[in-house]
């Protein structure tokens, strides 16, 4: 190359990607695993407006999930044919180079889906988190329309989805999907799902409803809001559960309804199924150290002694009426015997007619 030959660069001129229709074109039409990284990368930076389609943020969420979805595990990311080509010892391997590291590695075909995912799931909880303010040094929800609008017919059962619950085995308990505990974890993309699910949760007991509504319209709507939040408590407290962050429930727990204990104490008598098999009770669950039997056993101390407190207000409520009542009576008679006096008074002083 001569040393004078003018910058390439200056023969192309580098658009900016006008808009997500433009940029899901483009994603389907790239194959190369930096491609697709740099697309995500970048997917967050278009903006939504596009004359072909009125997109919201919300599309670009549930693009994001979608591609992220079994981020955890390799074999999420494999298709029937290529279990067949594993089976067959047929199994292709690609050398990579990855990030900060200057090894080339092999990686098949399902590695690489998942390195994409594994990307997807860092960049699309972040942008959940952002939702959240900092308040007094924690992390929690403000009430606001996008927090509402997370909890919608069109948003929050693909969200339920992504973290659902899979089957028990004959080997293993039932786990969150997406958010497992195994050692091949991304750390940082763990703590930002973890964060988000912790937030959610406050934003589900937390959310009240308006104490007026200006339409019939707003209040079928924040019925069926409440609805939604009431059906998916359950599965909260299991995500909760399993992902090690029932210390929080602490705080409600006695708004916990019947649905939500059951799943709780359900989780509670699991063991380790290749040793233990299951608890017998929550007692011999938490003398195994089961911090949700120790919550269980909590909630039960908890209601009996409020239901003991509320027994006694009630009674001293009650003593206070009536106390009430006969003071008032006692006063009444008191009125009366005086009138009865002054009146009895008043015909003694009164002359006697001739």
């Amino acid at each position: 190359m001569n040393v004078e030959t003018q910058n390439p660069l200056l023969s192309r001129a580098p658009l900016p990607i006008s808009n997500w229709g433009e940029w899901l074109t483009r994603w389907e039409g790239v194959i190369s695993l930096q491609e697709m990284l740099g697309l995500l990368h970048f997917g967050f930076e278009v903006e939504m407006y596009s004359r072909e389609r009125n997109y919201t943020w919300k599309d670009r969420i549930l693009f994001y999930l979608s591609i992220a979805d079994g981020w955890t595990d390799d074999w999420h990311m494999y298709t029937e044919e290529d279990r067949e080509k594993r089976g067959r010892d047929q199994e292709c391997a690609y050398s990579v180079r990855p990030t900060n590291n200057d090894n080339r590695v092999r990686k098949t075909i399902p590695q690489l889906r998942r390195e994409v995912a594994t990307k997807a799931a860092s960049l699309v909880f972040k942008q959940l988190i952002q939702i959240t303010v900092e308040v007094s040094g924690r992390c929690r929800p403000e009430p606001n329309p996008e927090w509402e609008s997370i909890f919608t017919d069109d948003f929050f059962p693909f969200l339920r989805h992504f973290f659902r619950i899979t089957e028990r085995t004959e080997f293993s308990n039932p786990e969150v999907m997406n958010l497992t505990t195994g050692s091949a974890i991304n750390s940082h993309v763990q703590r930002f799902m973890i964060q988000f699910l912790t937030n959610l949760a406050q934003a589900m007991w937390g959310w009240q409803e308006p104490s007026y509504y200006s339409t019939d319209e707003r209040r079928e709507r924040a019925e069926a809001l409440r609805a939604r939040i009431e059906d998916a408590k359950p599965w909260m407290v299991e995500v909760l559960c399993r992902c090690r962050e029932s210390a929080m429930l602490e705080k409600w727990l006695l708004n916990l309804d019947g649905k939500c204990l059951e799943v709780l104490a359900s989780v509670a008598l699991e063991k380790d199924l290749l040793r233990d098999g299951r608890a017998e009770t929550v007692e011999a669950a938490c003398y195994d150290g089961s911090p949700l039997a120790w919550l269980l056993i909590r909630h039960r101390v908890l209601s009996e002694e409020t239901k003991r407190r509320q027994g006694i207000t009630e009674t001293n409520q009650r003593e206070q009426e009536a106390r009430g009542r006969r003071a008032a009576e006692a006063r009444a008679k008191a009125e009366i015997v005086a009138a009865q006096e002054k009146l009895a008074a008043l015909q003694k002083d009164r002359p006697v007619s001739s």
